[in-house]
């Protein structure tokens, strides 16, 4: 093994930042996945999961396991890794051919920034369209830090336009092509086209994922049973504290731009060995080769897990029915990051190695015994903790804080009351009733325009 970039990358981040270590891994998976995997296939397995892709959904309670740190720190690295790639497809865009390469080179940041980059959710059409836009781009990353609002918008409560956003990212991850049709309702183009091939990763993070479903006929559908949740909650350790302002901060930048520039490097000799293999009459690919063995391990994996879910049809045990071609990607990928690529042959072959697969293993077994806890509160809405005072007294105590008289869309605004209820306890209901008991009084105030009432405290 000559290196482990896995490894290597959540060795940087976990010195530096206060993340969970699973964190930190997962941000190597998803790295080498974006910047190396496109390059790469597995014959050896079905084809939909021949391509070493993986959609990673990193959930938590908010604010203690730095979730957007790390997402940042793989963007960061990806814009660096992928700019001479770029950079060729730059130079074979027609517009470009009498560009010179200083001025390519400008454009490949903001390239990927733009095309390569899916920024949040967005609707179907608008996902289509970016694709379309970024020819002759075959890659894409999507990466959000608030993809909770993509989930609600696929599966939340009530009828939604986005559900569309499923099965276009299920495509996606399988690479499959076809037509998307569309509302009419703009009279625009009413269908999509998704061209066959595409090469999609996601890595994203959201708050407690179980709060933004309504029912679990999410996890019924293809998308949600591709991605790998990796969840903390307010039960586990966020891990040792680290300072907010540190001296070492550049250090940090320092390191994670010298493992990118060596990953730039790989990636550019991987590229290179994927023109020598079309030389040679072969696919522009590098095949990786799983051993007999690791087969047969994945293939016993995968029964037990068939097992359960035929016995018990849980939540849970649905969302880990994906968990053996999420192992394969996993020990795919591993192993890309730790080279192992024999170029002597006729054709050039990634050899997978037994360590690969063994810690990819390990990974996935500690994060997915979280899955339990992150999918228990689907459908629960969060109740807040409610005051022993009436809302009739919290509404007389907050006309008494304003000596100079409040709107009723002022009190709106600032404490979210609604003003109309079934229960009546409204603000509009609970203002007349205090206004009938003589607690409150109101007067019309001229605003130029329409009238406006404003409350106060009888003293």
């Amino acid at each position: 093994m000559e290196y482990d970039l896995v490894k290597e990358f959540a060795d940087i981040l976990c010195k530096y930042c206060d993340c969970r270590r699973e964190y930190a891994e997962a941000a190597g998976y998803a790295l080498i996945s974006a910047t190396l995997g496109m390059f790469f296939r597995c014959p050896w397995v079905p084809k939909d999961s021949s391509r070493p892709n993986l959609f990673i959904v990193l959930s938590s309670d908010p604010g203690l396991f730095r979730r957007s740190n790390v997402q940042s720190a793989v963007e960061r690295i990806i814009k660096i890794a992928l700019h001479d790639y770029v950079m060729e497809l730059l130079g074979q865009v027609d517009a470009n051919k009498d560009k010179c390469e200083d001025e390519i080179s400008m454009l490949s940041e903001d390239y990927i920034n733009d095309k390569v980059m899916l920024y949040g959710s967005g609707s179907p059409e608008g996902v289509c369209d970016h694709i379309a836009s970024a020819v002759p781009a075959k890659m894409f990353h999507i990466h959000s830090t608030e993809f909770g609002g993509t989930i609600a918008n696929m599966f939340g409560e009530g009828k939604s336009y986005n559900e569309g956003l499923s099965v276009l990212y299920s495509m996606l991850y399988y690479g499959e092509g076809g037509t998307i049709p569309l509302s009419t309702r703009g009279k625009g183009n009413v269908k999509r086209k998704v061209p066959e091939g595409l090469y999609t990763t996601l890595f994203v993070g959201m708050q407690e994922i179980g709060q933004y479903l309504h029912n679990s006929k999410a996890i019924k559908l293809g998308f949600f049973r591709r991605i790998l949740i990796i969840y903390f909650g307010k039960n586990d350790d966020p891990g040792k504290y680290q300072p907010y302002i540190r001296e070492d901060k550049q250090e940090m930048y320092k390191e994670l731009d010298a493992y990118a520039e060596r990953l730039h490097v790989i990636v550019n000799k991987v590229r290179e060995y994927t023109k020598t293999n079309n030389n040679r009459g072969f696919e522009e690919i590098i095949k990786i080769q799983p051993s007999t063995t690791i087969l047969d391990k994945i293939n016993k994996y995968d029964k037990e897990v068939n097992d359960v879910v035929r016995k018990n049809r849980t939540d849970t045990n649905l969302a880990k029915q994906s968990y053996p071609e999420i192992l394969t990607k996993l020990t795919l990928i591993r192993q890309i990051g730790m080279n192992n690529i024999n170029t002597e042959a006729k054709e050039i072959i990634c050899t997978v190695c037994n360590e690969a697969f063994a810690l990819s293993e390990k990974f996935l077994k500690e994060v997915g015994s979280n899955v339990d806890e992150a999918l228990e509160n689907i459908g629960v809405k969060e109740i807040a903790i409610q005051s022993t005072q009436s809302m009739d007294d919290k509404v007389f105590n907050f006309i008494a804080r304003y000596p100079d008289g409040v709107t009723q869309g002022e009190m709106t605004s600032k404490t979210r009351w609604e003003a109309n209820r079934n229960d009546n306890n409204g603000t509009t209901d609970v203002i007349a009733r205090l206004i009938n008991i003589g607690k409150i009084r109101t007067e019309k105030i001229p605003t130029g325009g329409r009238s406006s009432q404003k409350y106060w405290v009888v003293s």
